[in-house]
């Protein structure tokens, strides 16, 4: 009789397997993390929204916002994180780090995903102030969003879109958008609002993108300063997971030093030259030296293409290897084919267009110039500088909606103050200015004589009743 063969089981092995963190929420891969196209931290909040089926509102709100709110670590607080009245969420994209990294350090822990801080603009905190940095209004390139959505890709917005240095695609060689192409909407948003959506329009829902023809006749000056801001900031984005020790903000001070160094030994009505050479005015020269402030980031750009270095080399570059080959001190400043044309690019015949089709259009109520100039992403004054007529137009029809308006609200209030009054008179009691404020949804506006004589009237009534 044959003995019977042994069989040999598979060994189990009881131990748990190792697992790795699960994040709270989906682990959205960024977009173009190391590139020059990088993308802006409020786009990844619109689209970690999306993929989540909720609005940006609802995630901000109701979840990141109590997460920082439960957390020690973070500077930032819930309603640092609300964007219901959608007011300065660019500053999501910036250098702030009670907002931008408060934000950052919230999503990293909730996604898992640990390079987010670099879809904002924190590692530049020393070298680029937030002064006449971020556009408040979102901007877009129209042809971009249009070619992604044909070609299948994903659709997203590039920091590069939220700087306002930044007013060209240089690749459509067009203007970037910062108002709602749709006839019934034309109005700006914000770069987060609560219902904010990728290559959509938050207020209208509608689509953004649009095939647009690369401008003929163009300021040929202006394309090429964009194309040089645009390779500057870009290269600066696309190394900045490599950059260990980010600029400190004494950095543009030792730069300055150094140049003022290369126009030869002290004398008088130096430093009024230097600040000529730069294109700036003595006293805001005088500002950087000392350390007070640092130059707007247009400004750097400016006086690093007068010097004929990168931004890179400003920035990284040992200060005294560092070879400006501009001629310093010469009277006026100098002109440089990466220089930025003096008339800014608010001056163009596209911008009186979209100024002139803002009077035009039956908006209501109408924006006032300060409105208009958010939508156009610029400041009020260059508007004025260069279309003085059409923002007097702007202005008038302003002020008279302003003073129609108040007209209207005076018979309001009027009327309200009217009826609380006589309801308190109706219950035999002589309506006085605290029980009126108790009743009214306004009770300052017993200030106001015209409407304290409405108040008068009812008393007058009730007085004569008795």
């Amino acid at each position: 009789m044959s003995s019977a063969s042994n069989t040999v089981y598979e060994e189990w092995k009881l131990e748990l397997p190792s697992i790795p963190p699960r994040s709270t929420l989906y682990s959205l891969e960024p977009i173009g993390i190391g590139m020059p196209e990088v993308e802006c931290l409020t786009s990844y909040i619109t689209r970690l929204a999306e993929a989540h089926c909720v609005y940006p509102g609802i995630l901000m709100y109701n979840l990141v916002g109590p997460f920082l709110q439960h957390s020690s670590v973070s500077q930032g607080s819930r309603e640092s994180m609300a964007v219901g009245q959608a007011r300065h969420t660019e500053s999501f994209n910036g250098t702030a780090q009670k907002r931008a990294g408060a934000a950052v350090y919230a999503l990293e822990c909730l996604t898992l995903q640990g390079s987010l801080r670099f879809l904002t603009l924190l590692t530049w905190e020393g070298a680029f102030p937030a002064h006449k940095l971020l556009r408040q209004t979102r901007a877009w390139c129209p042809a971009c969003l249009e070619e992604w959505r044909r070609t299948g890709q994903v659709i997203y917005e590039p920091l590069l879109w939220t700087l306002q240095v930044v007013t060209r695609c240089v690749r459509h060689q067009c203007e970037l958008c910062v108002t709602c192409p749709h006839p019934e909407c034309k109005r700006s948003a914000p770069w987060l609002a609560w219902k904010s959506r990728p290559g959509h329009c938050p207020i209208c829902r509608g689509w953004l993108g649009m095939a647009v023809h690369a401008e003929d006749g163009g300021d040929e000056a202006e394309m090429a300063w964009q194309q040089w801001v645009t390779e500057q900031l870009g290269k600066l984005f696309a190394l900045a997971p490599t950059v260990e020790a980010p600029p400190p903000r004494t950095r543009i001070h030792e730069v300055l030093r150094h140049a003022l160094q290369h126009m030869g030994p002290e004398r008088p009505g130096r430093h009024k030259e230097f600040a000529r050479s730069l294109g700036v005015v003595r006293a805001t020269y005088s500002t950087w030296l000392s350390r007070q402030i640092i130059p707007p980031l247009e400004t750097l750009l400016s006086i690093c293409a007068r010097w004929n270095i990168s931004l890179y080399e400003c920035l990284f570059e040992d200060v005294s290897a560092l070879v400006l080959h501009a001629e310093l001190g010469v009277s006026g400043p100098l002109k440089n084919k990466h220089q930025k044309n003096g008339n800014g690019s608010w001056g163009t015949p596209q911008i009186r267009e979209a100024l002139e089709a803002m009077v035009a259009n039956d908006e209501f109520p109408p924006p006032s110039l300060g409105a208009v100039a958010r939508r156009l992403g610029c400041y009020r004054a260059s508007l004025l500088q260069h279309h003085k007529e059409v923002c007097n137009a702007l202005t008038k029809r302003y002020q008279a909606y302003l003073q129609t308006k108040k007209q209207t609200d005076l018979q309001h209030y009027c009327e309200e103050v009217r009826q609380a009054a006589r309801h308190i008179a109706s219950q035999g009691v002589r309506p006085n200015a605290n029980q009126l404020g108790k009743v009214l949804k306004k009770p300052g506006i017993l200030r106001s004589s015209e409407i304290r004589e409405a108040w008068k009237e009812v008393l007058r009534e009730f007085d004569s009743h008795l």
